[in-house]
C-alpha cells in the first residue's frame, strides 16, 4: 500500500528500512557481510519470518522500481546502541545495561564468544539520511558498525563504564571445535560511494548510551 501510494504521488526519493537478518546466518569464517553476499534465512525455521519478511519486502521495492519507476533507496541495518531503547527489549545491551544499572548480576545465557557490532544511534541516523538524499537509485547498503565485539567483552564494557562491581555469569562453555556465530556488516560499499562512516566508536556509545539510561529511566 505504501508503494503504491508513493508511485501515485510521484515522490522524490523512499528510503525502505529492511535488515541485516536478510543474509540469514552469517558464515562463521566471513568477517564481515557485503552487501552482494547470497546467504539467506532458513525457511524451515520460524525465527527466520522477521528476515523472510525483510527480504519480500525489499523484492516488492525492487519490483516498483523497475515496472514504475519508483526511485527507491534500501538501507540493511545491523545492531545498535543508544538512548531511547528499551531495556527489556531482549537485547543483549540492553540487558546488560538493564541489569548492571540495578546492581547486576550480568547474565550471558550462550558462552560468551558471539560477535557482533553496536553502530550509535546518531550514526545511524546520519547514514540513513546519507542514504536517502545521496545514494543511487535502487542500491542497497548496509547500516551499522563493522567494529567487532564479541558478547562477553561487552558485558565488561558495560561493567567498566558503570565503575562498579558487577559479577558477569556465563551460561555455557566456549565450543573449542567451531568458530564463534557472527553478526557484523561490511559497510565499504557505503563509505566508498557515499561517504557514511562510524563517528563514535563502541566506547564512546556505551558510555553515552549509560548515561542517558541512567538519568532519564
Amino acid at each position: 500500500r505504501v508503494l503504491e501510494l508513493a508511485t501515485q504521488k510521484n515522490i522524490e526519493g523512499f528510503l525502505f528500512v529492511s535488515s541485516g537478518a536478510v543474509y540469514g546466518v552469517q558464515p562463521p569464517d566471513l568477517e564481515r557481510i557485503p552487501e552482494d553476499h547470497l546467504g539467506a534465512p532458513d525457511v524451515t525455521n520460524s525465527q527466520s519470518a522477521y528476515g523472510e519478511a525483510k527480504r519480500y519486502a525489499e523484492m516488492l521495492c525492487t519490483l516498483y522500481h523497475q515496472r514504475y519507476g519508483l526511485p527507491i533507496h534500501i538501507a540493511r541495518p545491523f545492531t545498535f546502541i543508544g538512548p531511547y531503547q528499551g531495556l527489556n527489549a531482549g537485547f543483549a545491551i540492553t540487558d546488560f545495561i538493564r541489569d548492571g544499572l540495578q546492581g547486576g548480576p550480568l547474565t550471558i545465557h550462550g558462552d560468551g564468544t558471539t560477535v557482533r557490532s553496536y553502530c550509535y544511534a546518531a550514526d545511524l541516523t546520519a547514514m540513513l539520511w546519507k542514504i536517502l538524499f545521496q545514494s543511487p537509485v535502487g542500491r542497497v547498503y548496509n547500516v551499522g558498525s563493522d567494529e567487532s565485539i564479541s558478547i562477553l567483552e561487552l558485558a565488561n564494557k558495560v561493567i567498566a563504564f558503570l565503575d562498579t562491581s558487577v559479577e558477569v555469569i556465563v551460561k555455557s562453555k566456549p565450543n573449542m571445535k567451531s568458530k564463534p556465530a557472527r553478526y557484523v556488516p561490511d559497510i565499504n560499499r557505503g563509505r566508498s560511494e557515499i561517504g557514511v562512516n562510524i563517528c563514535t566508536d563502541i566506547d564512546k556509545a556505551i558510555q553515552h548510551t549509560l548515561l542517558w539510561m541512567k538519568y532519564n529511566r
